[in-house]
């Protein structure tokens, strides 16, 4: 059954982690990285399955409308919410919400999705936003986010503590607290207890009662948003939006809203099947696993080489020998690391921006 929520795509990331395939031209959500699809296609199909093709909105930055476009012709272009600049996500969501209010009404409920994620199975996902969008009908000043129960003891998420219960029968609990990224010993005592859960990204709530935290909690951005809603039926929209947009605060909604509010619950889920395929390594956890076994994009030829991850463009990838290391061969650069180290291949992109090596990220 279609719901009557709105649903936002976000994507405008740089995918930085996933160099040098994903780049400033081209990032991760525009790459074919688990399929024949575009992660943006991928989540856009998963999503029609439960919203209909005029409640899907694509938030992006200006400079990918263009691809979003040509992924998504089917996408109405009033859905294609335009960030004149990178500002963050907190921004990027009071946009998204005011322009949805703008279309919808203030009372439109909304569900905000990554558009670089990967999830198996969708029932589960649906089930989820149905109880969440039931909730937030008899209470809508709450922010309902996701929190999946984790499989390992990740040090590169945040996590969630679940607090007391709110709404036994659809499994909704008060968030006690938010925790960012902690380390090993940490994220492994958050695995014995059993209280925690991974923050994916993914929430709802409803248009306007999200707008008035942001009047609360960070009014300069509000007042910004606001002359950008109010500017949006005018000839003057995209100067009025370029004007004020960049303004505004350049913060995460996590920072920004969620961990100062106490209207945020959280709906635990278990056997999503997700993965935010956020380094080279997670995609080969998340397509063949953590084994002895190759992740192959291109031609490669290999003799008694174990756990590689070997992506080619153009020519033949010969190893020999070699094990535990993600190959990645493009146009513009090759990267040659240890997968262990695969969550570093962001700082390393950042350290290149100021130098002559700027124009391969």
């Amino acid at each position: 059954m279609k719901t009557t929520m709105k649903a936002v795509i976000l994507a405008g990331g740089s995918g930085t982690r996933l160099w040098p395939l994903s780049r400033k031209q081209k990032p991760k959500q525009f790459q074919k990285m688990t399929s024949d699809q575009t992660m943006l296609q991928e989540t856009y199909a998963r999503l029609a399955k439960h919203f209909s093709p005029d409640a899907i909105y694509i938030s992006t930055n200006q400079d990918y409308v263009q691809e979003v476009s040509k992924e998504l012709p089917e996408i109405n272009k009033r859905n294609i919410i335009a960030e004149p600049l990178a500002r963050n996500t907190a921004p990027g969501i009071a946009l998204a919400a005011a322009t949805i209010a703008q279309h919808h009404g203030d009372d439109a409920m909304i569900a905000v999705f990554p558009a670089d994620h990967m999830i198996k199975n969708h029932a589960v996902l649906f089930q989820a936003l149905d109880n969440a969008e039931a909730f937030l009908t008899q209470q809508p000043t709450y922010i309902i986010t996701l929190g999946l129960a984790p499989t390992y003891p990740e040090t590169g998420y945040g996590y969630i503590k679940k607090g007391m219960v709110l709404d036994k029968q659809k499994q909704i609990f008060a968030v006690d607290r938010f925790v960012e990224k902690p380390d090993a010993e940490t994220a492994q005592k958050y695995i014995r207890e059993a209280s925690y859960y991974w923050n994916a990204g993914m929430f709802v709530f409803v248009a306007g009662a999200m707008l008035a935290k942001y009047q609360k909690y960070i009014p300069k951005t509000y007042e910004c948003i606001k002359e950008i809603q109010e500017a949006m039926a005018t000839d003057f929209a995209t100067d009025v939006c370029r004007k004020q947009y960049e303004k505004t605060d350049a913060i995460s909604v996590d920072y920004a809203i969620m961990e100062n509010d106490s209207h945020v619950a959280v709906i635990p889920i278990a056997d999503l099947g997700w993965s935010d395929v956020g380094s080279w390594a997670a995609l080969k956890d998340a397509l063949v696993g953590d084994g002895d076994e190759h992740l192959v994009q291109g031609e490669h030829i290999d003799f008694e080489s174990t756990n590689l991850v070997v992506h080619g463009d153009t020519k033949p990838i010969v190893t020999i020998g070699l094990k535990d290391l993600v190959i990645v061969d493009t146009e513009h650069a090759l990267l040659v690391c240890d997968r262990r180290h695969a969550q570093f291949v962001s700082s390393v992109v950042k350290s290149l921006q100021d130098t002559k090596h700027k124009k391969i990220i």
